[in-house]
């Protein structure tokens, strides 16, 4: 079921477990960001696609030599990119456009939309006025998010929403919650879709 600010206890406990989350991580670049994602596979049966956090392997600069042959997984944009994501989340290896426009090599999901048990939208700490989604994994989730964390300290994790990399921030420590704020700086009206597309797996 998806929570919106103002509608209870459970809204609260989303928010608190969110902020200490991202104390433990420091974000590069939150918020509505750009570019592209991956195929492979299967189509668009779920929505596991529309949600997934995967390890950081390499980040490759619009400068260095091999930008030109690191292929992207697909280049699509709007709906064509959302599909292609949600085609490639069984994906072992996908290289998305991150929101500087270098290319990020991505490993396997840790874990998907298929993961999360509850989502919500809430609006973002003054002085923004936006909203953010944040979700609770499921038991499953939060043991694979915590496995994934605990040997990924120092490394980066990428939060990919309908196809773009959102953020990529770094791990500082174990993660034993399964709450994550997967994106920030939205209308409310957008959020709220989000949180409702992501709350139904």
């Amino acid at each position: 079921m998806v929570r919106r600010a103002g509608g209870g206890t459970r809204t609260q406990r989303i928010r608190w477990r969110s902020s200490w989350l991202l104390a433990l991580l420091i974000a590069t670049a939150c918020g509505s960001t750009p570019d592209t994602p991956p195929p492979s596979g299967s189509t668009a049966a779920s929505n596991g696609g529309a949600f997934q956090l995967r390890p950081v392997v390499e980040v490759v600069p619009r400068s260095a030599a091999a930008w030109d042959q690191t292929e992207l997984t697909c280049a699509e944009r709007g709906q064509d990119l959302r599909d292609c994501g949600a085609s490639a989340v069984e994906a072992p290896r996908i290289v998305l456009l991150g929101p500087a426009g270098d290319k990020y090599v991505l490993g396997p999901r840790i874990v998907d939309a298929s993961d999360v048990e509850i989502a919500g939208a809430i609006p973002d700490a003054p002085p923004s006025s936006g909203w953010s989604v944040s979700v609770n994994l499921t038991a499953d989730g939060t043991a694979a998010f915590q496995t994934a964390t605990e040997s990924a300290v120092g490394s980066r994790i990428a939060i990919v929403v309908d196809g773009r990399i959102v953020s990529a921030p770094t791990v500082e420590a174990t993660i034993t919650s399964g709450d994550v704020v997967v994106t920030s700086g939205l209308t409310e009206r957008d959020a709220t879709a989000l949180a409702s597309r992501l709350d139904a797996g």
